[in-house]
């Protein structure tokens, strides 16, 4: 999913030799820090690929785990942690998936914390609200278990869920 280093050349490859046994959708990874011409980067490589393999998509992360602090949760953990966006620019990240919804490209975002998880929800209605329509497709991936206002939320809205609550103890 990550499209770091040749990933998309071997899938070219595999597929050329008859070795690309499934289809793949890829969804390179947008980080913080990555400036408008890498922005700009991902949306032109959208629709790159081949019979069984394509780019449609980018893949975010707005914080990290529970368990091992790296969550963005409104109060902090059992330790102290969690605290904090993987974004150290959480406004950065906004502006990102503003651009990649006017540009029509779906996002995955990685949020466990329920901080993480209500910034993720407004950036995306913000998005829509600009753009006055839905996003084609949206997706808050490993997310934790939010509060209710934020799962009452996300099913009015156009975000699929996906969980994994192996990273929402500690």
């Amino acid at each position: 999913m990550d499209a770091n280093g040749p990933t998309l050349a071997l899938c070219a490859d595999l597929e050329a030799d008859g070795a690309l046994p499934l289809r793949l959708r890829i969804a390179p990874w947008c980080r913080p820090g990555d400036d408008e011409e890498a922005v700009e980067a991902l949306i032109r490589l959208q629709g790159t690929g081949g019979r069984f393999w394509r780019v449609d998509g980018a893949k975010l992360f707005m914080d990290g785990t529970v368990d091992n602090g790296t969550a963005w949760l409104e109060r902090p953990d059992c330790h102290g942690e969690s605290t904090q966006s993987f974004w150290p620019d959480p406004e950065a990240y906004t502006r990102v998936i503003a651009r990649l919804h006017r540009a029509g490209v779906p996002t995955a975002t990685h949020a466990i914390g329920d901080a993480a998880v209500r910034h993720v929800l407004d950036s995306v209605a913000k998005a829509q609200e600009k753009a006055k329509a839905k996003a084609e497709r949206e997706r808050l991936s490993q997310k934790w278990w939010p509060d209710r206002c934020a799962t009452g939320r996300r099913s009015r809205d156009s975000r699929t869920p996906g969980a994994t609550a192996g990273h929402a103890c500690r």
